[in-house]
């Protein structure tokens, strides 16, 4: 049985010390207080539960991290988890299947729908490269920040964005999930406006129309080069209104 005595000073570590007398408070002082004491509680608990040492460090950590775990098969990604990605390397067909679907389960986007999305982002990265910089050049992002990176190609600010977005998130601007965890951040906050526009389509070339528009808004908008990207990103015998 656990003895419960012990962590009811859990109750009491968000909050300040009393009683200090008017001493100055020390924040860090009081921090390393708190861990102590996390500690010798977590020490409590795993002795309870005969977990040992490992259960300890486990809770611990979860702690310091704010409790939050990445589930196994996913990526961090702010408050967003996205899944990994285990297809092969090198853009293509493989890349495009994982954003569709991704981008059906997370928007309840229909796969007209989802095609316009990616056959946008096929026709940006040259074929689902998300290591893609403007110029055809593959690698990571040049510190150009006029210069498109990724799926999207993301420009300017929102470049910059985009790769303050990966640092945070400890996540490679190289990686499909980077492009895949940015995009859908974007689509729920910054640019939600193009989800929005694309849920309001029935076929795909209107989706892909409206998503160009919306989102990427090039210069040159190059339709015929976009809808011909719908081929390839569809599963092959789907049948899709275009």
């Amino acid at each position: 049985m656990i003895n419960t005595a012990g962590l009811r000073g859990l109750d009491t570590l968000q909050s300040e010390p009393t009683g200090t007398g008017g001493a100055a408070w020390n924040p860090a002082l009081y921090q390393a207080g708190i861990v102590k004491e996390i500690e010798q509680l977590l020490a409590l608990l795993s002795s309870a539960l005969g977990d040992g040492e490992s259960s300890t460090d486990s809770l611990l950590a979860a702690l310091i991290s704010g409790g939050s775990s990445t589930p196994a098969g996913t990526s961090r990604a702010g408050s967003a988890r996205v899944a990994s990605y285990s297809g092969a390397s090198g853009g293509g067909k493989p890349v495009a299947s994982y954003f569709m679907t991704h981008l059906q389960k997370d928007f309840n986007l229909t796969p007209n729908q989802a095609a316009g999305i990616v056959a946008n982002l096929w026709y940006e990265s040259g074929g689902m490269h998300p290591n893609m910089n403007e110029g055809g050049h593959a690698g990571a992002p040049s510190s150009n920040m006029g210069q498109g990176y990724g799926v999207a190609q993301w420009t300017g600010s929102r470049k910059r964005e985009f790769l303050d977005f990966a640092a945070r998130n400890h996540m490679n601007p190289s990686s499909v999930e980077a492009n895949y965890a940015f995009l859908k951040h974007e689509l729920q906050t910054t640019h939600s406006d193009a989800i929005r526009a694309v849920k309001s389509t029935s076929t795909a070339k209107e989706a892909t129309l409206k998503f160009c528009n919306v989102f990427e808004r090039p210069g040159v908008l190059a339709l015929n080069a976009r809808y011909d990207a719908l081929a390839q990103v569809m599963p092959s015998g789907s049948s899709v209104m275009v």
